[in-house]
């Protein structure tokens, strides 16, 4: 094994974030970390990879008891994780980020940039990331910002990479880049530790799964002797029915919005939600669910379209209007 977790514990204040956290990887396996919101899992990989101290419990790294007493321990010792958000420096480039801190130096007060521009190419080109050495972070997508934390993890020639949640916030194609580069590094001998919510993403690349509940380790199995319904089961506690809630009468119109459009933000908006009823939004990150929230509470303006609540037309241009309308923002 490359990595083994005995009863971990951890606790915040007065919360127990951590019970008793078990967990064993061997090198050359996607393994995948399951559990609900607040199960633990962040934090047990947080203690891997030396962010946090644990209040007890050990860690055998190779076969032999370590402790990590900060990020730069663990990366010495081989462990890097790819965090849900950007670490990086937005005003430099893909090459000077995937070296900063650790830059090929020449004479005393001087960095050999085209040593670092050479090397960060050939890393790009051996594990084929669709990026450019020379670009800079500012200007890139979620998911290039997300590939250059994996770049740079490799960088430090990591043999144990996490993945927080690495496509929470990506599209259908720029997964399926990440699912092809955590195969790579698999074939390369790396162990990777993946935090996933999406139930499709685990048959993709798992060898094997741990779930955790209530911040203890309450199960372990390769994924070929497992089922979904086990692992839900095992994350929630509980059977959980996957049929159709049966139909229910819809109440009144409480909100209706139409058309609402803010210039090169929300383009004719228009939905319905009505009493008794709970309405999701969705989308990936940027595509103007929080500004859509934000001008339904006055925060923004908006340019053009029609808001009514109970039948009766508002407009906020403060959050103090849109109280006063019947509107909160949470």
């Amino acid at each position: 094994m490359v990595l083994e977790l005995q009863q971990m514990q951890k606790r915040f204040g007065g919360i127990a974030a951590l019970r008793r956290g078990d967990l064993r990887v061997a090198a050359s396996e996607v393994h995948l970390l399951l559990g609900e919101n607040g199960a633990g899992k962040s934090t047990l990989m947080k203690i891997t990879a030396g962010m946090i101290l644990p209040d007890a419990g050990q860690l055998l790294w190779r076969g032999a008891p370590a402790r990590f007493r900060n990020p730069a321990e663990a990366q010495r010792a081989g462990i890097a994780m790819v965090h849900q958000e950007s670490l990086l420096a937005p005003h430099l480039t893909i090459a000077e980020n995937l070296w900063l801190g650790r830059e090929p130096s020449g004479p005393p007060g001087f960095v050999r940039r085209g040593e670092i521009r050479r090397l960060a190419r050939e890393l790009i080109a051996e594990h084929r990331f669709p990026l450019d050495a020379d670009w800079r972070v500012e200007r890139l997508s979620p998911a290039e910002r997300q590939m250059v934390e994996i770049c740079r993890s490799i960088a430090q020639k990591a043999s144990l990479l996490i993945f927080d949640e690495p496509t929470s916030a990506l599209s259908g194609a720029e997964t399926r880049e990440v699912f092809r580069i955590v195969r790579d590094l698999k074939e390369r001998g790396v162990a990777v530790v993946y935090i996933t919510h999406r139930m499709g993403e685990l048959r993709e690349l798992g060898d094997r799964a741990t779930v955790l509940r209530d911040g203890e380790t309450v199960f372990s199995a390769p994924m070929a002797e497992v089922t979904n319904d086990e692992l839900v089961r095992q994350m929630v506690g509980r059977t959980i029915s996957t049929g159709r809630r049966g139909g229910r009468e819809s109440g009144a119109i409480r909100l209706k919005v139409n058309g609402l459009t803010r210039r090169g933000v929300l383009d004719k908006i228009s939905f319905e939600a009505r009493a008794g009823e709970i309405l999701g939004l969705a989308g990936l990150v940027g595509a103007g669910r929080t500004e859509l929230c934000r001008a339904l509470f006055g925060v923004d303006p908006v340019d053009s379209g029609e808001v009514t609540v109970d039948g009766v037309p508002v407009r906020p241009r403060s959050p103090r209007e849109a109280v006063r309308a019947g509107i909160v923002l949470a």
